[in-house]
C-alpha cells in the first residue's frame, strides 16, 4: 500500500494526522503510526514510541492491509532512521517540516541530528519529498535530496499564506481553504496537502478533502471555548 513518512523536530504528529484525514475525506482507507498511537480501521492502538519497532511496524502493516487499509501515513524519527526501525520499507513520499535544537545528547551536534534525518530522502527510503522550506536546514536538506524534491513555502514551488484564517497555496498547485487553527498548524497542513499532490490528487479533490478538519489531539487543541482561551500543546524543544 502507499506509504507517507513524516520527519522534522517539530510538527510531525500533527503533519501525519492531516495527512490521515486528508486521506480519509478522499475516501482512502487509512492507517496512522505516530506519537499519538496507531490507527486503523478497526479502532486505535496505543504505543510508547514516535516510531515503533520494524516488526511491530511490520505487524500493524500486515493488520492494516487485512482489513483494506490503502494507505498509511507513519511518522518517522531520527532515532528510528539510525536505528533501523523503517527498513526495508519504501515511502511513496516522504515529507520534512523543519529542524531544530532536539536530541543533541543522541546526536552531538545538529550536523548529526541533520545528518540522520536525512537518511529518508534517498532512493533506498523515499520515491519523492515535499520540504517546508521555513530555515536553513529545510533549504540544506531541500539542496541536497537524493530524490525527487517539491518545495514549500513562502516563495517557494509551491507558495504559502496564512492569512485572515485562511491557508492558501499557489504556484506548483492552486487552492484556498478556510483553516481555523493559526499559521503553525496551516504550515503542517500545508506540507500534507503538497504530499499527496505528489501523489497525484488534483487540486480540487485536496481542496474538498481539507474542509472541516479537526483538530490534532494535544497540539495547540483549544480546550476551552470561555476567554480566556485555554490550548493543550505538547511541544517540548526550545522553539
Amino acid at each position: 500500500i502507499p506509504l507517507f513518512a513524516v520527519t522534522g523536530t517539530n510538527g510531525k504528529t500533527s503533519t501525519t494526522n492531516y495527512l490521515y484525514q486528508l486521506l480519509s475525506n478522499l475516501g482512502v482507507r487509512s492507517g496512522m503510526a505516530g506519537s499519538t498511537g496507531l490507527e486503523l480501521p478497526s479502532g486505535h492502538r496505543s504505543s510508547a514510541l514516535t516510531s515503533i519497532e520494524l516488526t511491530s511496524l511490520r505487524k500493524f502493516l500486515r493488520d492494516l492491509t487485512a482489513e483494506g487499509g490503502q494507505a498509511c501515513a507513519i511518522e518517522v524519527s531520527a532515532h528510528a532512521l539510525v536505528r533501523s526501525r523503517v527498513s526495508g520499507l519504501t515511502f511513496d513520499v516522504a515529507g520534512f517540516t523543519n529542524l531544530s535544537r532536539d536530541h543533541l545528547d543522541d546526536f552531538g551536534d545538529m550536523e548529526g541530528y541533520f545528518a540522520a534525518k536525512e537518511r529518508l530522502f534517498t532512493p533506498s527510503l523515499a520515491k519523492q519529498a515535499a520540504v517546508f522550506v521555513s530555515d536553513s536546514w529545510a533549504e540544506k536538506l531541500a539542496s541536497k535530496a537524493l530524490i525527487p524534491t517539491l518545495r514549500v513555502g513562502p516563495g517557494q514551488e509551491v507558495h504559502f499564506e496564512y492569512l485572515d484564517g485562511r491557508l492558501n497555496l499557489s504556484g506548483e498547485l492552486n487552492l484556498s481553504v478556510a483553516f481555523p487553527y493559526g499559521e503553525l498548524m496551516a504550515r503542517n497542513l500545508a506540507l500534507a496537502i503538497a504530499m499527496l499532490h505528489l501523489k497525484g490528487y488534483s487540486d480540487l479533490e485536496l481542496a474538498t478533502a481539507a474542509q472541516g478538519l479537526k483538530q490534532v489531539p494535544g497540539r495547540l487543541q483549544l480546550v476551552s471555548d470561555a476567554k480566556p482561551s485555554v490550548y493543550v500543546d505538547y511541544a517540548h524543544t526550545p522553539d
